[in-house]
């Protein structure tokens, strides 16, 4: 297969589809196995003072789900046989391990926990509130849509301001720096390539 059709494979796949992938390579091919673990997972001594305290997971990794395997059903868990030994990417027993990305609950980007420093989390810790004096004082909801609606704070972005600030609209830099504060309630979704760039 030509690497090009390999990648448009992987860039239009499903996210569940990818990950029941990257979980069977796993179980086939130890060192793929390790590879991902090098990837994915870090033990809690190599967080140190610079990471993020916490949870070792950001997510129930212990309910069930059904997932699709090549056109038949079975019941998985996030991390399946995956986990069934306590060792880590080099080998090391008892070594406890994390995942090593979480999404931030502020400035809402992923970011690596082994390295979570005060200054990399940049957000605006208001409310991004609507204009209706200036910029909406024309606005009829009924005609334009929702003032409130992600719809518009995208396209008019000069008509919102944060009120912790006053800065101007969703794209304006944050007004607080800080460390990266785990979203223990995030829930990964796929983000489709646009294929019409």
């Amino acid at each position: 297969m030509a690497p090009e059709k390999l990648h448009e494979a992987i860039n239009l796949a499903e996210l569940e589809r990818l990950q029941i992938v990257l979980q069977d390579l796993c179980k086939a091919v130890p060192q793929a196995r390790t590879f991902v673990e090098q990837q994915l997972l870090v033990s809690e001594s190599d967080i140190g003072s610079s990471g993020t305290e916490g949870s070792d997971s950001d997510s129930d990794s212990s309910t069930p789900r059904t997932t699709k395997n090549r056109g038949s059903k079975r019941k998985a868990t996030d991390h399946e046989d995956l986990n069934s030994k306590d060792t880590s990417a080099n080998g090391s027993s008892n070594k406890r391990q994390r995942l090593r990305y979480a999404f931030c609950t502020n400035c809402k980007e992923e970011f690596d926990v082994a390295d979570n420093r005060r200054g990399d989390c940049i957000f605006h810790d208001g409310e991004l509130e609507p204009d209706y004096d200036d910029f909406f004082a024309d606005h009829d909801e009924n005609i334009h849509g929702d003032i409130d609606s992600d719809f518009c704070k995208e396209a008019y972005p000069e008509g919102y301001t944060w009120s912790c600030c006053d800065g101007e609209g969703i794209y304006s830099e944050g007004c607080h720096k800080g460390k990266h504060d785990v979203d223990h309630g995030h829930k990964p979704h796929a983000q489709r390539p646009n294929i019409w760039d």
